[in-house]
């Protein structure tokens, strides 16, 4: 069974490049604003989300379907009988969420009618299960986090999403970068990553996979799931061929980890480890060897 360790919050937003986006962070869960949470995916969005100090946290991934009644009965419950295959009455995620955190995952999967019945929940905090038949609606007070991986901005121009509920989840917008944008912060992720996953053995990078690591030549699409994964699976491989390792290194990768087409080396010759200096002396005296031979 794949088992993957999720990073620790304080991983993700210890890196130089991250603490502008800490401290927004840290401002934003003092207050009730709702949250929106930008970014690709593997960015850390739902890490983040799971942040808030507001319990109990009630997540709710959006897309699962499109059809209204299934949508609306997710979110905020239905009688029975409320409509064909209601034969019990169902409680929403957002009764569930009730004085805590609601995370509105993927966000611009919901449909426009959904996203009305959205729009009013977060303006008056009233809703109404499906087949609630009582002149009072229910209430719940929530504070919303929502996340996505898609451009919002063409969503609206596009009329695919409503701008009024866009500045009603939007109070606080946080972008993460993916991870791409701060390479410098990719061999630290890693370590963190091997003290996270095997905490009893020292682990440490190579030279040369340091520099693998942070190459322009990754495109790190996953972002930081891809770079936690790739290495759990090198400390893996290390531990098989050595159950004593404890440094990890480029041989321990496969293309696949990294992005890669299958069969592309790993390792490019920008990346080699430093040689003392007596080998590179004779490297250095076999070449020229090698060129007078062609010359004669």
């Amino acid at each position: 069974m794949d088992v993957h360790h999720a990073p620790p919050l304080g991983d993700l937003l210890a890196a130089p490049s991250m603490q502008s986006i800490a401290r927004e962070l840290e401002s934003a869960l003092q207050s009730e604003a709702p949250i929106l949470l930008l970014g690709e995916s593997g960015t850390g969005k739902t890490l983040i989300a799971q942040a808030s100090r507001r319990k109990p946290i009630v997540r709710v991934v959006l897309g699962g379907s499109d059809d209204l009644n299934t949508i609306t009965s997710e979110l905020f419950g239905h009688e029975r009988g409320a409509f064909s295959g209601a034969s019990s009455k169902r409680v929403g995620l957002v009764e569930f969420a009730d004085g805590g955190t609601l995370i509105l995952d993927e966000l611009l999967n919901l449909p426009p009618r959904a996203q009305q019945l959205l729009l009013d929940f977060t303006q008056f905090g009233t809703y109404r299960p499906l087949g609630f038949e009582r002149a009072e609606p229910k209430r719940a007070r929530v504070r919303i986090v929502a996340a996505t991986n898609g451009d919002l901005q063409a969503a609206i121009r596009e009329r695919r999403f409503r701008e009024d509920l866009y500045y009603r989840l939007a109070a606080v917008t946080i972008d993460l970068p993916a991870l791409r944008q701060r390479r410098g912060d990719i061999p630290s992720l890693a370590e963190s990553t091997l003290r996270r996953v095997d905490a009893g053995r020292a682990w440490s990078l190579s030279i040369s996979l340091r520099k693998l690591l942070v190459s322009p030549e990754l495109e790190w699409s996953g972002n930081v799931r891809q770079l936690e994964r790739a290495v759990e699976r090198a400390r893996e491989r290390a531990v098989l061929r050595d159950p004593e390792a404890s440094l990890l290194t480029p041989e321990h990768f496969e293309a696949r980890d990294l992005g890669q087409a299958r069969g592309q080396p790993v390792v490019s010759a920008s990346v080699d480890e430093p040689v003392p200096l007596g080998v590179a002396w004779q490297r250095l005296q076999g070449e020229r060897a090698h060129v007078d031979q062609r010359e004669i």
